[in-house]
Parts: structure tokens; sequence; C-alpha cells
């Protein structure tokens, strides 16, 4: 029996995603999302040093990968630390030459009724995957 499949976000119940504080709601019900599903199970990796810089530059490599899979990157200030990561993501694309399904797309699973944003949903060598980029 194959998989069920996640439907597409934009009809995914109403899900909502609030970038303020990192939630997902359907309605006015909150949905877990990955992270809270992590700590929840005792799975977050420990942060050495200051959470807030660690968290403040994943979203901006986030950003920058971002602009350059569209090909916007030119003419916005990032952190010389999210630039280290410009050449390792050029070479990664080179590396492995996908096809881009869904950018920082929010998702909902009805089965298991949590939430997500993956990073890219992308198709390589004719398989469907995911792309999660790391920064520490």
């Amino acid at each position: 029996m194959p998989a069920k499949q996640n439907p597409p976000p934009d009809v995914a119940a109403g899900l909502r995603f609030e970038p303020k504080d990192h939630s997902y709601w359907i309605g006015e019900r909150r949905v877990m999302g990955v992270s809270a599903l992590l700590d929840a199970c005792e799975l977050k990796p420990a942060f050495y040093g200051d959470a807030s810089g660690a968290m403040k530059l994943g979203t901006e490599v986030h950003k920058l990968t971002e602009l350059m899979d569209h090909g916007e990157d030119k003419g916005y200030d990032f952190s010389p630390k999210a630039e280290e990561y410009r050449a390792g993501w050029v070479a990664f694309r080179r590396a492995f030459p996908f096809t881009i399904v869904e950018c920082e797309q929010p998702r909902y699973d009805v089965t298991y009724d949590f939430a997500g944003t993956p990073d890219r949903i992308v198709v390589w060598h004719k398989v469907r995957t995911v792309v999660e980029i790391k920064t520490g």
C-alpha cells in the first residue's frame, strides 16, 4: 500500500505559519511543529554559547540560499558569517544537480497531525526528496 501523500501546503486545511514564534495553526488550533516534536522527544541539539546568535545565522543562511536558488541574491547585505556559506551552497548545488519543487513552504501531515517547513523539496535522479540546510 503506498504511503499517504501530504496535501499541497495551500490546501492543507487552512495551515497558517506564524514566523514571530515559529508556530503553526489550523484555524484557532495550534498544531505541533517539527521543532516542538523534537523538543518533546529530547532530540534537539545543545547550543554552545548564544543560541539566539545560532538561530539568527541559520535564518540568514536560509534566506541567502533561497535567494541564490531564485537568482536574486545580489544587492543584499548578508553578514560575513552568512557569506561563508555561499561557496558551499554553490558547490553543493553543482555536486547534486537537483530540481527544486518547493522552497520553504509550510506543510501539514494529516496522518500524524504535525507541521513543518522543509527547506527544499527537490527531485534528484527522478526521486522526490527533502534537502535540509544546517549551519551548526
